[in-house]
């Protein structure tokens, strides 16, 4: 008995001593599926239904202010959004492609938020978020506050207990003390359950092959992409490799 427990605690020493040394051994790395491969990035398919659209009606804040918070939509809730410029209200819903407007604009003595979810639009306006001539820097960072604060809003999402930009802010003073730029996860969750009820466009990004593949891929722009694009152009011109054969009508 005594021998058999020394046999097998030796023997789990050899096998601990095998894996050891196989955790040390460099072995070669296969790329994974999805990795990142250059000249090959994914990408963005086209929206597939009603989108957000942000409507710049001001001049007080750059374009790129109201864009960056568009990047973060795309991110954290999946949301196609358009960035227009100029047009009106009506102009805007005349196509039946918006999910939900955000018109920014520039009202001196206005409500900073206009809100009608059910009409699906915001109206933000910067021009309290400016009456107290803020740095540059910080205006930016409230606007961009609001422009999340908008889309959630419009999208019939409320006020948030826990540490959110949904805080409730009676004053630009509230809006700055907020240590948050965005919602909770909880706060996302509701907002893209608010946009598959509106049947929304998601974001969806693919491979470039698969979007040659489907038709919409853009023309190629360096080797690896025109060499994708070229095969693409050879399979369907050569058709299915193993076609289904039917037999003549009385054969098996």
């Amino acid at each position: 008995m005594k021998m058999r427990k020394l046999f097998v605690l030796a023997t789990v020493a050899v096998a601990a001593t095998v894996l050891a040394q196989e955790a040390l051994t460099p072995k070669p790395r296969r790329r994974r599926r999805g990795q990142h491969v250059p000249g090959l990035e994914a990408v963005l398919a086209p929206a597939q239904g009603p989108r957000v659209k942000v409507v710049d009606c001001q001049s007080r804040v750059s374009p790129g202010v109201l864009q960056a918070a568009q990047v973060s939509w795309h991110k954290q809730v999946w949301l196609h959004s358009d960035f227009l410029k100029g047009a009106t209200r009506e102009e805007v819903f005349a196509d039946g492609g918006c999910g939900l407007a955000i018109m920014v604009v520039d009202k001196p003595g206005g409500e900073t938020l206009l809100v009608s979810p059910e009409g699906r639009w915001v109206e933000l306006n910067v021009a309290p978020l400016a009456a107290d001539n803020p740095s540059a820097e910080l205006l930016e960072k409230r606007v961009k506050r609001e422009m999340w604060r908008a889309l959630a809003y419009g999208m019939g999402v409320g006020n948030e207990q826990m540490l959110s930009v949904l805080n409730i802010v009676t004053s630009v003073k509230d809006l700055d003390k907020i240590d948050a730029d965005e919602p909770t996860p909880d706060a996302f969750n509701k907002i893209i359950y608010s946009a598959a009820k509106r049947n929304m466009a998601r974001v969806r990004y693919t491979s470039y092959r698969q979007a040659c593949i489907e038709g919409w891929a853009a023309s190629p722009t360096n080797d690896a992409q025109k060499a994708v694009w070229d095969q693409v152009k050879a399979d369907k011109e050569r058709g299915p490799t193993n076609p289904i054969l039917i037999p003549p009508p009385g054969k098996k």
